[in-house]
């Protein structure tokens, strides 16, 4: 005797069981982002690959850390990372720095072309 072939669940049968639209099945299986089986153009589900787009979704928790005082976590910090060497950086000249005839230079070459 052969084994009979597992139930297969279309998207609409299947959604109710994950709590996701029958859309969403579809797009995730065009993808292959979950398990499923493909006759032809048909798309269905086993209970097996049902029961593991489930358990694929669980997440499991964050272990804890270990709670240091704010005192001692400040004195245990790392160093700070040493300064790089290289040229030192000067600051953008800001309009104050910048004498006011040089800042109508444009202005005055304008004038000179005018005359």
């Amino acid at each position: 005797m052969s084994a009979s072939p597992p139930r297969l669940y279309n998207a609409e049968e299947t959604s109710p069981q994950v709590r996701k639209s029958a859309g969403w099945l579809l797009r995730k299986a065009r993808v292959k982002a979950i398990p499923h089986t493909r006759i032809g153009a048909n798309v269905f589900w086993t209970d097996e690959q049902i029961a593991r787009i489930i358990r694929d979704g669980a997440v499991e928790p964050k272990p804890r850390a270990e709670k240091t005082p704010r005192k001692l976590a400040a004195v245990a910090s790392p160093p700070a990372p040493a300064p790089r060497a290289g040229r030192k950086r000067v600051p953008a000249a800001t309009k104050t720095d910048i004498p006011r005839a040089d800042r109508s230079v444009s202005r005055l070459y304008r004038q000179e072309n005018a005359s």
